[in-house]
């Protein structure tokens, strides 16, 4: 009997701590004035621990993700108000870790970053609806760096810039559907600076320019298809500057304009208009790229213009 009262003795108090110490889990829901549930949030001894949902005034889920110590880790999700899954988003200790999806109203995957400690680090990708890759960028701690491209809807390539700490650097080149060079530029520190040139969609040479800190300086030449001159004309500091000369296509010189400070000499007041307007080169709007960083809503690519665009 002793034996007996022993032995339960020592199994009520081996169990007794475990009893008193273990972890109290609860789940805290909050509703909406209509009865629907708003949030169900898991919690072990006060702290977010397991799973946190978030849903709509209609019932649809909203939200779900994994909490550990206060902290998400694991795989969130958010749905529309509709319930479709429009993002997906891995974390760990509570910042970004690992892959990032964006998902069309359709279910459809429209782009991937990758995450790295809370910031973009590594590629980043765009996609159609129907699949087809749109641009691809690469990422270091929040910035774009190297290569940048972006695709036709058919898959050919469109556009190919490098950027440098978050800012285009070095050659950027745009190209036709076809696959032939559109226009070539060289940029530095987010900056046009240095030679540019664009060509006809048959791969003729259509115009030659010079930039120094986004402006015109230097020589512009302008061509025929068949390659033969068409204009000649001088920029400083992105006025037209000195002898303009426009030619024929055989060859020969059809007229001069002089130029001081982006002015015509010697060409009627209510014509300068029209000269300037005829004969004022700029690179087409396509050369210039930058791909924006929007990164944890939305992955967007566009293509900026310059001012002063030819007329």
């Amino acid at each position: 009997m002793k034996k007996r009262i022993f032995f339960f003795a020592i199994l009520i108090f081996g169990i007794a701590p475990f009893i008193l110490f273990a972890e109290k889990s609860e789940i805290k829901k909050e509703t909406y004035d209509n009865g629907k549930i708003k949030s169900e949030i898991e919690y072990q001894d006060g702290e977010r621990n397991g799973i946190t949902k978030e849903y709509s005034k209609i019932g649809n889920l909203l939200m779900e993700a994994a909490y550990k110590n206060n902290e998400r880790n694991g795989v969130t999700k958010e749905y529309t108000e509709n319930g479709i899954l429009k993002k997906s988003v891995l974390y760990e200790n509570g910042k970004e870790n690992g892959e990032t999806k964006l998902y069309s109203g359709k279910g459809a995957v429209v782009a991937k970053q990758n995450f790295k400690n809370g910031v973009l680090d590594g590629k980043a990708y765009e996609y159609a609806a129907d699949g087809a890759l749109v641009s691809t960028t690469h990422y270091e701690n929040d910035q774009m760096q190297g290569a940048s491209q972006k695709f036709y809807p058919s898959g050919k390539k469109w556009i190919d810039a490098n950027f440098v700490n978050g800012k285009l650097d070095g050659v950027s080149m745009e190209f036709y559907e076809n696959g032939q060079l559109k226009s070539v530029a060289h940029y530095k520190n987010g900056l046009l600076d240095g030679p540019a040139k664009t060509y006809q969609s048959t791969g003729e040479l259509l115009t030659e320019l010079h930039y120094r800190h986004n402006v015109q300086d230097g020589e512009i030449t302008e061509y025929y298809k068949s390659g033969t001159v068409k204009v000649k004309a001088n920029f400083v500091g992105g006025k037209q500057e000195g002898k303009t000369y426009f030619y024929k296509e055989d060859g020969g010189l059809e007229r001069e304009v002089n130029y001081v400070n982006g002015e015509p000499e010697g060409v009627p007041m209510q014509m300068q208009g029209q000269v300037q307007m005829e004969y004022t080169f700029k690179v087409p709007s396509e050369i210039p790229v930058q791909f924006t960083a929007q990164v944890p809503t939305e992955v967007e690519v566009q293509v900026v213009p310059p001012e002063n665009s030819r007329r």
